[in-house]
């Protein structure tokens, strides 16, 4: 007999929770325990049959919102694994302190549900509590993966063949993020690895909000740099009004806005203040 997976829908529209719903009734491991309009009923839900995994709207009416109760869940002695369900990409960029297991785009298709209930399986292989967790990721939706290959004439770009991937990166693993210049809606994920997640929905502020406790900074109105990896500052060659800085084992540069230059420098030189402090280089 197969071990079903218990589990609650938080949606508070009639017709998606219904959808999703019909769509879980195909897995034969799957059972669902109970339903929620809003996230006041969804806490119940969760209260009275003790899932393994909530489907969760982010964007609800009412009073209280999908990223409450997201943090209601999380405060659980051993909380169900959350699956994150929105029409808005903006919101693919989710915070890393609500731990879901993965994210899903409306309108739902089977494969990517397919795909998020096998992240769920192998998730639960690895006990958790809320005080034990493992180490928080953020979930970035794109279109393509750009990555570096090495041929005899040096490394060159190659775009996967996978689209409309979800990425779960920790964010030492960022290096930086910038606007794309061939779409200016969209945005480039710089990866410490070599790559790029690219047609990025977002804004720069969403990014900036969510890696700053992480040691990232706005520096330029198209750059977001992970501190950690800044080697130097330094005009730019030929000019002493323009700053740049320059990344760690990389040939590549950033540029700095002006409005930007006083907060950089303050950051910098409280990193170095604190690793003179700890006796380690920066």
């Amino acid at each position: 007999m197969v071990e079903k997976l218990r589990v609650v829908i938080v949606e508070d529209e009639p017709l998606s929770r219904a959808e999703l719903g019909n769509l879980l009734s195909h897995y034969p491991d799957i059972e669902v325990v109970g339903e929620a309009s809003d996230a006041a009923e969804g806490w119940k839900q969760v209260g009275a049959h003790a899932p393994d995994l909530v489907f969760l709207d982010i964007r609800m009416e009412g009073e209280t919102s999908g990223l409450d109760l997201a943090r209601k869940i999380n405060r659980m002695k051993v909380p169900p694994r959350l699956i994150f369900v929105t029409a808005y990409p903006e919101h693919s960029l989710v915070s890393h302190s609500y731990h879901p297991v993965h994210f899903l785009m409306k309108p739902l298709e089977d494969a990517k549900l397919g795909e998020a209930l096998d992240w769920v399986r192998k998730d639960l292989t690895r006990p958790r509590s809320g005080a034990e967790r493992t180490p928080g990721r953020i979930a970035i939706s794109h279109q393509f993966e750009k990555r570096l290959n090495q041929n005899r004439q040096g490394p060159i770009a190659r775009l996967s063949d996978r689209s409309h991937g979800t990425a779960y990166l920790l964010p030492e693993e960022i290096q930086y993020i910038c606007t794309s210049r061939e779409k200016p809606n969209k945005l480039e994920v710089h990866l410490v690895q070599g790559g790029a997640l690219v047609d990025v929905p977002g804004s720069m502020e969403g990014f900036q909000e969510t890696l700053k406790p992480h040691g990232f900074l706005r520096i330029h109105k198209s750059y977001i740099v992970n501190l950690r990896h800044v080697l130097s500052l330094r005009t730019r060659y030929g000019d002493t009004d323009e700053y740049e800085v320059d990344l760690r084992g990389s040939m590549k540069s950033l540029p700095v806005g002006r409005s930007y230059l006083a907060s950089l420098r303050e950051a910098l030189q409280s990193a170095l203040s604190t690793c003179e402090q700890q006796g380690i280089g920066y």
